[in-house]
């Protein structure tokens, strides 16, 4: 891991826990997700014609893209070794049991740690290596030939598009 992850694993992760539940005070307070929350240092920003992607190393090591329009990339202010919030949205997370090559920017595994669902919907809770739980929100019948069970390994992938960089920083409006 790197030194910052490891500063912040120090005590049981208290330090990055910490770091999260401001995060997600933060943005309750303005109104936007507070789950799946990844908190983490801008490493790249590429500029496209129409949108800019960004790199971001978590604070526990895991590297996450997301994208955003211009107009929220110049509000943010987004640069280089900047500290910013992510928000994973729950339905644009895929799941599977075995890795798989796809399109998907990013995938991280883990185990299932919840599974709740009803005639339509279920509803994942996926446990990560640092501790985060990442939250899924699927369809009831393509979940069922996966045969989850807790405990299970699984790969949860989501594009750059499902990741929202949030605006818990003090800026923007």
């Amino acid at each position: 891991p790197s030194q910052l992850a490891a500063f912040l694993d120090f005590s049981q992760g208290a330090a990055r826990d910490l770091l999260v539940r401001q995060a997600r005070s933060r943005l309750t307070a303005a109104g936007e997700e507070s789950e799946n929350i990844f908190i983490g240092m801008v490493e790249d920003v590429r500029v496209g014609m129409r949108a800019a992607e960004v790199e971001v190393q978590t604070f526990s090591d895991i590297r996450l893209a997301a994208w955003c329009d211009l107009a929220r990339m110049r509000r943010l202010e987004l640069r280089e070794n900047q500290v910013i919030s992510l928000h994973v949205a729950a339905a644009g997370i895929v799941l599977s049991t075995e890795p798989a090559a796809t399109s998907l920017r990013n995938t991280v595994s883990g185990r299932v740690a919840s599974l709740h669902a009803d005639n339509v919907e279920c509803f994942v809770g996926v446990d990560l290596a640092d501790g985060t739980t990442l939250r899924a929100e699927l369809e009831r019948t393509a979940v069922e030939p996966l045969r989850l069970y807790e405990g299970r390994k699984v790969y949860a992938g989501f594009s750059a598009r499902a990741v929202h960089i949030c605006e818990d920083q003090g800026q923007g409006p």
